[in-house]
């Protein structure tokens, strides 16, 4: 008898304390015998309510059990092979979460058991409901899993829910971690050790197989063991019944016909397995006809559509490595891939775009992804933004759903390490010329936050996630019917899987809109101004079900429609949490004249600072505000920022649309880098500029130190963007759409000029902006648009411009980076140097402004009314101006 066993479980969203309790009792009473048990949770979900289906407290009863979490879902063979590691014994019992024990000396079984290197138990079923597909699957090929069977052809009846193996063999044979999803890492470990010569046998042991998963999961289940056998086919040959019946089609057409019966009757079959009357037939045809249909359905498409009549789409996706070897995931109901490099998006069977936010259209989204996974999918599109739905070039906003277009059906789609989500942005910039500098500002501010921890960490909200908390994107190429459309991003929503938070929790609160001291922050709510977007399921004090897109004052106890006795539990419990979510909401509100008092009081510096960080994160705030200075977001200081908080008390920021970024305004329209945007002074930013100037300044520099903000560092992120486009896509879009602001200048009604971006003007004041009935004068200026224009002669009611339009550039981009650099290192004090020999002239003519100083020679960031500086040129020239 083996002296000494480690009983290995890895679990995923499972819970195996009854297998653990009966392993142990066996274990216990095995005199002399050395064991341990390792339960290891492979990354599984939190439930709703925030807990996990198993943790280490269920396990503390038992000895030598422990329990190992681990953070991220490595997979099915990577977590075998990480439970051997962790083991200390040389006999591995290795069982899956879901077995039962069916018999009392099952352990020491296995101890007697003539196993000199691997040995497999199998296993036997319960009793299950006629309803169940599994279940019937398993009745019918319980025979094939008897002892007596398997040793018949013992390499090809191996799996992982029930085997023991030596520690060095497992060692030296480890499962290939290839294998990241379901199915099949089992076999090829069977394969590999007939390879190796290692001999399995097969006692009479069995696990118990009695908990059988609703047809739904067995057939996703199923389906990704398919694409599984469909990725690993070449190594899997001669050991899958499938392929070796697939492999003895060989009349081609007879596979056609197979594949044409899924494409028009496999939903339909879908449908049956997951009924209560499933069919054991169709799930063989089903199987079969998935199977075939994996990489073929438009791959048959192109090879049967000659190349002069190939669409854009076909030949944009064949150049870029799209054939037989691609996977198909259209039938799948989670797909996680990598962040493509460049995706490639067609749009099929839509009657029209849409052309605002409540204009649904219903319609297929394709997607290659440039990296062999190709899927086809229901959505619905609808328009995404606000300002921006007056370009020709839309944002939409992309919700996957089930083949009748119900979203209740949704499939989850993953993207590198992006959270899962069943819908999507796709973003147009259409005042953009990168087409992504909005990415870009993301993409920097991710690397701003890698120090800190996770927001919801902060927030005191401990459950792990990959949420971001603020969008992320890559770019894609968007077809419509097979033609070119345009460069868009793929990004993230304002989902709350994205912030870390539940829908159900009072105090996991997500606010968006028009959050400023007029509408939230200064003690008067407009309830109509911002939406709720987490939690859901609110109610509003008319009684009816709160919707973000028609927003509405939340119901308390103090509304006359609050009667909760005599609702019905769900309602009950909606207008309670509606309740407790108006409640902190109005205690944001309130917090302006609560530290309004405290500072009256003549609270110290120190004391102010603690009762603002009872009440924001002030890290976050920091951040945010940085942010905002370094990209110039023209466009985040009273709305498009999300606030949010993780129990109900202190709250925090992110950014939001940033597609006024890097000198890119509203109309297309170019902003100086020296010029600065106004200060954040809106709400919770009024405390942050007045008691933590200091801490703006110390994380501005530490972000230059560490290279966040390096020239080098921040375009390499922008000329990441185009570089994964390539410079044949962007002609394409110019050519598509010639009249984006970015691909042009202005062009003036006469009597008006522009004013160049490095002329004084733009940084004095009182300008005043555009008006019809005014009469301008040669010289005068206004601003309109974004941007100023000067009267050439004596003029009235003629608007400046024809076109409002600024040409924009790969080098001014560059140049604008630069700039802004020089612009913040003088404004927060990074190492300014010192200017010798100014030479003062009298006009600045043609002449590029190098910066701004002070008279002792010193560049500053914002020059102030009232005071005297010298405009240095590029020529070296300098001259002296006056602030008024």
């Amino acid at each position: 008898m083996k002296q000494e066993l480690s009983i290995l479980i890895p679990i995923y969203n499972s819970d195996c304390t009854s297998q653990v309790a009966a392993l142990s009792r066996q274990a216990e009473a095995i005199e002399g015998l050395k064991y341990e048990i390792i339960v290891a949770d492979d990354g599984s979900d939190r439930m709703d309510d925030g807990r996990w289906m198993m943790d280490d407290g269920q396990l503390s009863a038992f000895p030598h059990v422990r329990f190992i979490r681990r953070e991220q879902n490595v997979g099915r063979a990577a977590i075998r092979n990480f439970l051997c590691n962790e083991a200390q014994y040389a006999w591995l019992l290795f069982m899956d979460g879901d077995m039962t024990i069916p018999s009392d000396d099952f352990v020491r079984r296995w101890l007697d058991a003539d196993v000199e290197q691997v040995g497999y138990g199998g296993y036997i079923i319960g009793r299950g409901e006629e309803t169940n597909l599994r279940y019937l699957y398993e009745r019918q090929c319980e025979a094939m899993h008897t002892a007596e069977e398997r040793r018949k052809r013992p390499f090809m009846h191996f799996h992982t829910c029930n085997f023991l193996i030596s520690k060095p063999l497992m060692q030296q044979y480890p499962f290939d971690e290839r294998f990241h999803h379901y199915g099949y890492e089992d076999v090829l470990f069977g394969k590999r050790l007939r390879q190796a010569g290692i001999r399995i046998v097969h006692p009479d042991n069995p696990a118990g197989f009695f908990d059988y998963e609703d047809n739904a999961h067995f057939v996703s289940k199923t389906e990704e063991g398919l694409r599984t056998l469909k990725e690993f086919r070449s190594d899997l040959r001669g050991y899958s019944q499938m392929l070796t019946f697939v492999d003895g089609i060989h009349i081609s057409a007879v596979k056609s016909v197979i594949r044409l019966w899924h494409r028009l009757f496999g939903t339909w079959e879908r449908r049956n397995l997951c009924s209560e009357k499933p069919s054991l037939r169709l799930f063989k045809l089903y199987k079969l006809g998935y199977f075939l249909t994996l990489t073929k359905l438009l791959l048959l498409l192109i090879l049967s559509t000659p190349i002069a009549a190939q669409t854009p789409f076909i030949t944009a996706i064949t150049e870029r490595g799209y054939d037989e070897n691609v996977q198909d995931l259209s039938d799948s109901m989670t797909i996680k891939i990598d962040e493509p490099t460049l995706a490639f998006v067609n749009l099929t069977g839509f009657s029209k775009l849409p052309t605002k936010k409540t204009d649904v259209q219903k319609g297929y989204l394709e997607m290659y992804d440039g990296n062999g996974h190709y899927f086809r999918k229901p959505v619905t599109l609808n328009g995404q933004g606000d300002y921006t739905m007056r370009y020709p070039k839309k944002n939409f906003s992309c919700h996957f759903t089930d083949a009748t277009w119900n979203e209740d059906g949704a499939p989850d789609l993953k993207f590198g390490d992006w959270v899962k989500q069943d819908g999507f942005h796709l973003k147009a910039f259409y005042t953009d010329y990168p087409r992504g500098l909005g990415e870009a500002a993301y993409k920097l501010f991710s690397q701003m936050i890698a120090d800190r921890p996770p927001y919801w960490e902060r927030g005191g909200y401990y459950e792990s996630s990959e949420a971001r908390c603020f969008p992320d994107g890559f770019p894609c190429i968007v077809y419509v019917k097979g033609d070119f459309y345009g460069i868009y991003a793929w990004q993230l929503k304002k989902h709350r899987k994205n912030m870390n938070q539940k829908k159900a929790r009072a105090t996991h609160i997500h606010l968006d809109g028009n959050l400023n001291d007029q509408y939230l922050f200064k003690g008067t709510i407009s309830w109509n101004r911002f939406e709720v977007r987490t939690p859901k399921t609110l109610y509003t004090v008319q009684g009816n079900v709160y919707d973000g897109n028609s927003p509405k004052e939340l119901i308390d106890e103090n509304s006359p429609l609050y009667i909760v006795d005599d609702e019905p539990d769900s309602i009950r419990k909606a207008k309670e949490l509606s309740a407790e979510v108006k409640q902190h909401i109005q205690e944001l509100s309130q917090y302006w004249s609560v530290l309004t008092d405290i500072e009256a009081q003549e609270a110290s510096i120190e004391q102010m600072r603690q009762e603002i960080e009872q009440r924001f994160d002030t890290d976050a705030l920091i951040d945010y505000a940085v942010h905002y200075y370094f990209t110039r977001n023209g466009d985040g200081s009273l709305k498009n920022w999300q606030w949010f908080t993780y129990d109900g008390h202190r709250w925090m920021v992110t950014p939001y649309d940033l597609d006024q970024t890097f000198g890119v305004g509203l109309y297309g329209n170019i902003e100086p880098p020296y010029r600065p945007v106004e200060k954040l002074t809106s709400g919770p930013f009024y405390w942050i500029n007045k008691y933590y100037a200091d801490d703006i300044a110390d994380r501005y520099i530490t972000l230059r130190e560490n290279g966040v903000f390096d020239y080098d560092n921040v375009v390499a992120i922008i000329d990441d963007w185009r570089a994964r486009i390539g410079e044949a896509f962007y002609a394409a879009e110019e050519e598509r759409w010639p009249l984006s602001p970015c691909y042009s200048d202005a062009v003036c009604n006469s009597g008006w000029e522009t004013v160049p971006l490095d002329d004084p003007e733009y940084y004095l004041s009182g300008q005043g902006s555009y008006k019809a009935t005014k009469e301008y004068h040669a010289g005068d200026v206004c601003w309109l648009e974004g941007r100023l224009w000067r009267a050439t002669t004596t003029i009235t009611g003629v608007k400046p411009f024809i076109t409002n339009a600024n040409k924009d550039s790969e080098e001014r981009i560059h140049n604008w980076v630069k700039g802004r650099i020089e612009f913040l290192d003088a404004y927060f004090a990074y190492t300014p140097d010192a200017i010798e020999d100014i030479i003062i002239a009298e006009s600045p003519k043609d002449k590029r402004l190098e910066g701004i100083y002070t008279l002792a020679g010193i560049k500053i960031s914002t020059p102030l009314t009232g005071k005297t500086y010298i405009f240095r040129y590029s020529d070296g020239t300098s001259r002296k101006v006056h602030i008024q």
